[in-house]
């Protein structure tokens, strides 16, 4: 019982350390795009919007949920994936600049790398997923995910937390 108390205690610190962490993440994307807000190209944007509507059919069909079985349809989900994909492409080329500016860069290794944690995660042949997402053209979206990673995690180790200061309010 002490045993499983333990791993119990140390599965929930983890995972509020984890939603810590992902909080910090959205607070400084929220200030990022608070100071830098470029507008991502129509191109961009509609090439996104085309990779998420298919990741979402796929899953869909899988779960036996797909246009065929009265699920979503392709145009529903552009439309209701469209706000983040726009808020996603906008964070993701403030984190680029900004990798452009301290050097970071992700090796073909480092990719390959991650994708075979990912495969093993999940169970899977790691040379399976690797050629995967090489046929569907997701080498790149590995790519940009561990750029944005490392930059926020260099942003996160040199930022200055400051407390908030108290407000002075009138009296009268």
């Amino acid at each position: 019982l002490g045993t499983l108390k333990k791993a119990v205690r140390q599965q929930l610190a983890q995972q509020n350390a984890q939603r810590a962490e992902q909080s910090l993440r959205s607070q400084i994307a929220e200030a990022l795009l608070g100071q830098w807000n470029p507008e991502p190209s129509g191109r961009s944007i509609n090439k996104e919007l085309d990779r998420v509507v298919q990741q979402q059919l796929q899953a869909a069909t899988r779960a036996g949920n797909g246009p065929a079985q009265g699920g979503p349809d392709p145009e529903s989900i552009r439309k209701a994936a469209r706000p983040t994909v726009v808020k996603g492409l906008r964070l993701s080329t403030v984190l680029a600049r900004i990798a452009k500016l301290e050097n970071i860069a992700v090796s073909d290794g480092e990719v390959e790398q991650f994708a075979t944690q990912i495969a093993q995660s999940q169970g899977r042949p790691p040379q399976d997923y690797l050629a995967e997402i090489r046929q569907q053209n997701l080498v790149d979206v590995l790519r940009r995910q561990i750029l944005e990673n490392r930059v926020m995690q260099l942003i996160i180790q040199n930022a200055v937390i400051t407390a908030p200061q108290p407000l002075k309010l009138k009296r009268g």
